[in-house]
C-alpha cells in the first residue's frame, strides 16, 4: 500500500485540500505540479532532468481509495489522539528517513522535506490508520467478497451440491493469490472487489425478470441495480486506472446478458459521476483531465510500465515465448504458478462447446457461457495489456498482482471441471496452493527475495506477516514484535472466516443435508 493514498485522506479531512505538501516526506509515491509542467515518465530512483519549480506535491496514486478511506479516518480520529504524540511522531518519522529516504537517493528537495520534523507530523497517524483499515475495512471487504462469490456460484450452478459450492468458496478465499493481498490495503484489491460486486448485480435471476405484470416495481429495482452497477465501475476506475479494461468487459457482458432491458442511461449516470470527479481531480492537481498522477511521479518504482522507464536489476527476457511462459508459469510472477487452482477454469472451454444442444447438461438455459466468455476476456485483455506495456515485475511482488481482477471470474468456472477433477485433481492443486501461499504469508511479500529462497529464517523476524505489516516493520517500526504482527494478521483473517461462517455456512445449513436420491452431474 502506498502511504500517499492515506496522506491524501488525511489532507482532505484535516486541511480540506488536495495537495499533500505537509506530508511529502512520509512516502515516496508522490507526484508534483510545477512550472513548467512536464508530464513525462520519470525513471525509477532518478531525479527529473531540467529546471522545474515545484509548487505542490500530490498523491502519486489514483484518488478513489483515498476518498473511500475518509470515513475510516473520521472514525479513527476518536481514538488516535490517545495514541499519537509529537514525540512518537518524530521518532517514527526519523526512523523512516534513515531507513528509506536516504538509501533510495531521492531528489534533494524531497529529502530536505522529509528531514524536517513538521513534514512528518502525520506519519504515525497514517501508519495507525493503515492498520485500522486493514483490520476493520479490508478484512470485512474480503469476507463480503467471499459471500458474494458464494452467491454467484448459487445462481450459476443451482444443481451443484451445496458442499461443493462451499468448497469452491473456501478455495477462492484461501487458496488463490487473493488470500495474500486481501487483508492489506491495496488499491487493485479494492477495485477488484468493486468490479465483482458490479458483476453480481448484472447476473440475472428470477426475481429480476422484467415481465408485463408488476412491471413498474421490477423496473424500479432494475434501474437501481443499473445505477449502482455504473457507480461501482466508475469508482473502480477511479481507484485503479487499468480497471477500465475490466469495466469495459463487464459493460459488454451486461449488454449481452440483458440487451435493451438494461437501463443504460442510469448505468451511464453512475459511471460518469466518478469519472467526472476523477477528471476534476486531475485538472485541479495537474492542470488537465488527461494528466494522471503517474505522469509527474517523483519516484516511480511502482508506477505502471507505460508511464515509466524500467530500471529493474532483472534483464528483459530474451524471447516473447519465454516471457509469456514467465507470465503464466514462471516462479517470478507466474499467474498460474502462484494460483494453480485457476487451471481448473480452462477445461470449461471444451465442456461449454460440448454442451451446445445437450439439454441434459447443467449449463442448458443458464448464463454460464456468457460468464465463461467474460472470464476469458478479462484474463486475456489484462495479460495482453501488461505484456505489451513491458511489465517485468515489481520490487517485493508475490505473484502477478496486476492480474488479481481475473482471479474471481476464472475461479467461478472451476466447478465445470468437478466431474473428473473433484476427487483427485482439486486436492492436489489445493495442497500445492497451500504450500505456495503459506510461503507468501511467512515472509510477507518481502522485497528482494525470489520465491525459491529460504524464508524460514524470516519467521523469527516477521512472524506471519502480510504486505502492509512487513513494510511497516521494514521501513517504519523495526522493533514491532513478530507476535504482534502475527496477531494482527490472523485477527484480520479471522474476520474473513467469520463472514464465511455467518453468511455462508449458517445460511446454507439446511442445504448441506445428505441428498440420497439426487444424481450428481459432476
Amino acid at each position: 500500500m502506498s502511504k500517499s493514498i492515506l496522506a491524501l485522506t488525511v489532507s482532505l479531512v484535516d486541511r480540506h485540500k488536495l495537495d499533500i505538501d505537509p506530508y511529502a516526506g512520509i512516502t515516496t509515491d508522490i507526484s508534483f505540479r510545477g512550472w513548467p509542467a512536464r508530464p513525462a515518465p520519470i525513471r525509477m530512483r532518478q531525479v527529473l532532468v531540467g529546471p522545474v519549480h515545484v509548487t505542490h506535491y500530490y498523491s502519486g496514486m489514483p484518488p478513489g481509495l483515498s476518498l473511500v478511506a475518509v470515513p475510516y479516518y473520521v472514525l479513527a480520529k476518536t481514538w488516535l489522539w490517545l495514541v499519537v504524540t509529537p514525540e512518537r511522531e518524530k521518532s517514527v518519522h526519523d526512523s523512516y528517513v534513515r531507513a528509506v529516504i536516504n538509501p533510495r537517493r531521492m531528489p534533494v528537495e524531497i529529502v530536505e522535506e522529509a528531514r524536517r520534523t513538521e513534514r512528518g507530523e502525520k506519519h504515525l497517524t497514517v501508519i495507525l490508520l493503515n492498520l485500522f483499515i486493514c483490520i476493520f475495512g479490508c478484512s470485512v471487504m474480503a469476507g463480503a467478497m467471499a459471500a458474494m462469490f458464494h452467491r454467484a456460484l448459487t445462481l450459476l450452478y443451482p444443481d451443484l451440491e451445496e458442499r461443493r459450492r462451499l468448497v469452491t468458496t473456501w478455495l477462492f478465499s484461501f487458496g488463490t493469490l487473493w488470500f495474500i493481498y486481501s487483508p492489506a490495503i491495496y488499491h487493485r484489491v479494492f477495485s477488484t472487489f468493486l468490479c465483482f460486486s458490479a458483476f453480481t448485480l448484472a447476473l440475472p435471476h428470477s426475481s429480476f425478470n422484467v415481465q408485463h405484470s408488476a412491471f413498474s416495481l421490477q423496473r424500479s429495482a432494475l434501474i437501481l441495480r443499473a445505477l449502482l452497477f455504473g457507480a461501482l465501475l466508475g469508482l473502480a476506475i477511479a481507484t485503479s486506472y487499468d480497471m477500465a479494461i475490466v469495466a469495459a468487459a463487464l459493460l459488454i457482458y451486461a449488454g449481452w446478458q440483458w440487451g435493451k432491458l438494461w437501463p443504460w442511461r442510469w448505468t451511464a449516470v453512475g459511471l460518469l459521476f466518478f469519472l467526472i470527479l476523477v477528471a476534476a481531480y486531475h485538472t485541479a492537481c495537474f492542470g488537465a483531465p488527461w494528466i494522471t498522477p503517474y505522469a509527474t511521479r517523483v519516484e516511480g518504482s511502482v508506477a505502471p510500465p507505460l508511464f515509466r522507464s524500467s530500471l529493474f536489476a532483472l534483464r528483459p527476457l530474451p524471447s516473447a515465448f519465454r516471457r509469456l511462459f514467465e507470465f503464466l508459469f514462471g516462479s517470478r510472477y507466474g499467474f498460474f504458478f502462484y494460483s494453480p487452482l485457476l487451471l481448473l477454469a480452462f477445461p470449461a472451454v471444451s465442456l461449454l462447446l460440448r454442451a451446445r444442444g445437450n439439454s441434459s447438461f447443467i449449463i442448458h438455459h443458464s448464463s454460464l457461457p456468457q460468464v465463461a466468455a467474460l472470464a476469458y476476456a478479462i484474463f486475456a485483455s489484462l495479460m495482453a495489456f501488461h505484456f505489451v506495456s513491458g511489465y517485468d515485475g515489481l520490487p517485493g511482488e508475490f505473484g502477478f498482482r496486476m492480474m488479481k481482477p481475473a482471479i474471481p471470474f476464472l475461479m467461478l468456472l472451476a466447478p465445470l471441471s468437478y466431474r473428473w477433477s473433484y476427487r483427485y485433481v482439486v486436492p492436489v492443486l489445493a495442497g500445492l496452493s497451500a504450500v505456495i501461499l503459506a510461503k507468501g504469508v511467512m515472509f510477507g511479500i518481502h522485497a528482494g527475495r525470489p520465491f525459491w529462497s529460504n524464508y524460514l529464517e524470516l519467521i523469527s523476524r516477521y512472524g506471519f506477516a502480510n504486505y502492509t505489516l512487513a513494510n511497516i516493520k521494514d521501513h517504519v517500526m523495526p522493533d514491532l514484535s513478530p507476535w504482534v504482527i502475527s496477531a494482527i494478521h490472523l485477527g484480520a483473517l479471522a474476520l474473513v472466516g467469520l463472514f464465511l461462517w455467518r453468511f455462508v455456512w449458517r445460511a446454507t445449513a439446511d442445504e448441506r443435508q445428505p441428498q440420497t436420491n439426487a444424481d450428481d452431474p459432476y
